[in-house]
């Protein structure tokens, strides 16, 4: 091999390298990258760190025993669990109060009989519009429009059929709603009677008028007609 050939080929040579390392630094960064945005992981409280059966992703921590409202005995002992997972944590402080108020009324977890799979997003979604609605019932009045009702009652409806227990609303929201109609019928009858009575006044009125006008037309004839008769 020539001197100008052994230059060429060490040159290839170094290169090949350089190329080789430059890609371990690059591949050694995207693990690094991935391994810095691993999902957070913790221990449930009251277990060891090396139990892998409780560690949870994103900071949710898992839950082995299945939870009963029965024992839940104050605000700090209630816990809300999703396929497993505590959600606690994605719930902000004053939702968590308010739903712990209606499961309290109905002595249940509304969402234990949620369709199994869903995301615990979504769960937490299901839970503020549950909240919400019910804020909005508490808030209802008697000039609350009968489409609000209706739309909240559509939403229930779709809550419900992912197994939300939201019956007990429904059950109210029906009541407002009966009462609302009744309130409005009644209104309207009270309104076309008004109008019926100022149609009677009206009408009143003119039949007095045109009863004068004949009366003194009536005397006027007499009037001309004594004028008039012999002596």
């Amino acid at each position: 091999m020539d001197l100008g050939k052994s230059s060429l080929f060490s040159v290839s040579f170094f290169s090949l390298y350089q190329l080789k390392l430059s890609s371990e630094s690059f591949l050694t960064r995207i693990s690094q990258c991935f391994a810095e945005r691993k999902p957070k992981i913790e221990p449930i409280e009251g277990h060891s760190d090396n139990d892998s059966d409780d560690i949870g992703l994103d900071g949710i921590k898992l839950c082995r025993s299945l939870m009963d409202f029965k024992n839940v005995t104050s605000f700090e002992d209630f816990i809300v669990v999703v396929n497993g997972l505590i959600i606690n944590e994605l719930l902000p402080k004053h939702i968590q109060k308010k739903y712990y108020d209606l499961c309290c009324s109905q002595n249940s977890y509304l969402h234990d009989h949620l369709l199994p799979g869903l995301n615990c997003k979504l769960v937490c979604g299901i839970i503020c519009e549950t909240i919400k609605i019910a804020d909005a019932i508490r808030a209802a009045k008697l000039t609350t429009t009968q489409h609000s009702f209706q739309t909240w009652n559509k939403t229930l409806i779709s809550l419900e059929g992912l197994g939300m227990k939201v019956g007990f609303l429904r059950a109210r929201l029906e009541q407002f709603m009966n009462l609302s109609l009744k309130s409005k019928r009644y209104q309207e009858a009270k309104l076309e009677q008004a109008n019926l009575q100022e149609e009677k006044r009206k009408f009143e009125a003119k039949l007095d008028q045109v009863t004068k006008a004949q009366e003194a037309r009536v005397d006027q004839i007499l009037f001309q007609e004594v004028a008039k008769a012999p002596w």
